[in-house]
């Protein structure tokens, strides 16, 4: 169980460090692009862009990226959740065995 755990906190580590990769690599490009439109409010930036622009692709990249984390994230509540469980069962045992042998 301890494997499995781990390398579910190894998959979060990896993800986290791909979408941190990505969101700086989509927010340097909004940040090139908005030096081509100055004077106007950066917040519509994230959008600009033909279908298959760096802008674009950059930005699913990083969609990508943050879904992927989450999957990993909810992989790992739920190993240790199951970790918890075993033991909790396996103490639950200790005290009955304990019990009726006392």
């Amino acid at each position: 169980m301890r494997t499995q755990h781990r390398a579910r906190r190894r998959a979060v580590f990896l993800t986290y460090k791909r979408y941190v990769e990505a969101d700086r690599a989509w927010n340097a490009a909004v940040q090139e692009a908005s030096r081509w439109i100055p004077g106007q409010e950066t917040t519509h930036l994230a959008i600009l862009g033909n279908p298959g622009s760096q802008v674009r692709n950059l930005y699913a990249e990083r969609e990508r990226t943050m879904l992927r984390l989450n999957v990993a994230l909810q992989k790992l509540k739920s190993a240790q959740r199951r970790a918890q469980e075993v033991k909790l069962k396996a103490r639950n045992k200790r005290l009955l065995i304990s019990f009726v042998h006392g």
